[in-house]
């Protein structure tokens, strides 16, 4: 089995899981050509940016066809590539932080509001705010974004 995959989270989900995958995507022709231009990226594929290198082929604009797209398919499904995607992704979840990586990170939130609890907290209670700001602004549009400017606990 192998993915034709979009641009964006999917990628890196896909590799994550061990599935071969093709990066595809094509736009509009105008906003890529503005995008081209003023972006200066190597990769659009968040496993090509974290790994620094082609892992996974990306087909961009005129170069995602049938043709070209038949061809990628065919070589991921090749046992030696294959192999070497299964590689690859082995090192991509290393230079994620492995095994744990998700247990790893909440504890470094608990060490910051154990470190730091006026800062944690100023923070996410004004992000809360903000996002409560975003979410119901067309129901109480008689709150600005000053209103969520003040911390609402601190500690000494």
């Amino acid at each position: 089995h192998a993915a034709l995959v979009t641009s964006g989270t999917a990628t890196l989900e896909t590799a994550l899981f061990g599935v071969p995958e093709v990066v595809c995507y094509k736009g509009n022709a105008m906003s890529y050509a503005i995008a081209k231009r003023l972006i200066k990226i190597k990769y659009i594929s968040l496993v090509n940016l974290v790994m620094d290198r082609e892992v996974v082929k990306e087909l961009i604009q005129h170069e995602f066809n049938v043709k070209h797209l038949s061809a990628e398919l065919e070589k991921i499904l090749e046992p030696i590539k294959r192999k070497q995607l299964e590689i690859d992704y082995d090192t991509l979840k290393m230079k994620l932080g492995g095994e744990g990586a998700s247990v790893n990170a909440a504890k470094i939130i608990v060490e910051a509001t154990v470190v730091a609890p006026s800062i944690f907290l100023s923070i996410t209670k004004g992000i809360s705010r903000l996002l409560v700001l975003i979410a119901f602004k067309p129901i109480f549009p008689r709150y600005s974004s000053s209103d969520f400017s003040k911390p609402i606990l601190t500690f000494p």
